[in-house]
């Protein structure tokens, strides 16, 4: 290493340094081999941490970072674990807490768990903190956090995420065609989990920063961002109003039929039904207009009339089948006539 021969306090910290650099790769191989699921993710030292954030902070000079905005620990612990394990996962919004909201919580919670030997043991950790996500504001402020905290572990840039993040509130903001409802905040979380999960499938392995500074999940995140699958959730769906007037008649394309009867003659008068025939000229064949010398309701025994029950009369006429001697309690496309 020195091209000559090493004098006797070269040769000590070199023997010091190999011990120390092997001793710290039997420990990094053994918690990897060691780790579960079920445990925390490996937290980074202290020193580490704050030249980081230093940097960041230098950096990202719009971007103004302070407790409130400064993603947790555990947070930025998480992202690291995910380029440990060379895998990208979505992060819940709720767990997306700040470094304020994390040190106002410091419960402990422990747990017993098997160890890759089988052997059982006491896990204590810090219980998780969590924030509320049920408005716009707290979504975006959750969404920034992560944002920071990948970007302190280096594999995805903040300017990616922040350019994601400007993209789906634009969705929420702009006016929907008419007819149609604008995109809510169950939408553009739905379409934020489907793009981590279509980048964790399209990465597998490969997430780790490149030589240069260059971060292979950046590019692949950037092209979901306008991939059809994930566009697909953010497009403004119907109105209720929209969906009220096609159900409407879903049913039955025949508009519902009002008989106005002429009290005195007991024909139909209604308009356009000229010659006094209007109450039989909508009449299915074998079928009449009154029961007993009295009007029958056109419109319930096409399905549409609710005004009274079934032998009751509305102002319409009574609620029986108008088929030639049935007149059974029933509407006439429900009724069993031979029954």
């Amino acid at each position: 290493m020195l091209g000559r021969e090493p004098n006797l306090g070269e040769s000590a910290g070199l023997r010091r340094l190999y011990y120390e650099s092997h001793a710290l790769a039997l420990a990094d191989m053994k918690s990897k081999i060691d780790r579960t699921e079920n445990d925390e993710p490996k937290s980074l030292p202290a020193p580490e941490r704050e030249v980081r954030l230093r940097e960041q902070k230098a950096r990202l000079t719009g971007v103004i970072i302070t407790p409130s905005t400064q993603p947790s620990n555990a947070l930025v612990d998480r992202c690291f674990q995910q380029l440990e394990d060379q895998i990208i996962k979505y992060i819940p919004l709720h767990k997306c807490a700040s470094r304020e909201a994390e040190l106002s919580s410091t419960d402990k919670e422990r747990s017993l768990v098997f160890d890759s030997a089988g052997h059982l043991k006491v896990n204590v950790k810090t219980k998780e903190c969590t924030i509320a996500v049920s408005s716009d504001m707290q979504i975006r402020e959750a969404m920034l956090r992560r944002a920071l905290a990948y970007d302190q572990s280096g594999l995805i840039s903040f300017e990616v995420l922040n350019k994601w993040v400007q993209r789906l509130f634009e969705c929420m903001t702009r006016p929907p065609p008419p007819g149609y409802a604008a995109v809510s905040l169950e939408q553009i979380m739905a379409a934020d989990r489907e793009i981590f999960k279509l980048v964790s499938d399209a990465t597998s392995s490969a997430v780790a920063p490149q030589i240069g500074g260059l971060k292979p999940v950046d590019a692949v995140f950037e092209r979901f961002s306008t991939a059809s699958e994930v566009m697909f959730f953010l497009l403004p769906l119907p109105g209720k109003s929209f969906v009220g007037s096609n159900s409407s008649r879903s049913s039955d394309t025949v508009p519902p039929v009002k008989p106005n009867f002429d009290k005195r003659k007991g024909k139909g008068s209604g308009k356009g039904n000229k010659g006094g025939k209007g109450a039989n000229s909508s009449l299915p064949e074998d079928c009449v207009a009154k029961w007993n010398g009295k009007p029958i309701c056109f419109s319930y025994n096409r399905g549409y009339c609710t005004r009274a029950k079934g032998g009751k009369r509305c102002q319409y006429g009574y609620h029986v089948c108008y088929k030639k001697d049935c007149f059974k309690p029933f509407p006439h496309r429900d009724c069993r006539h031979s029954a």
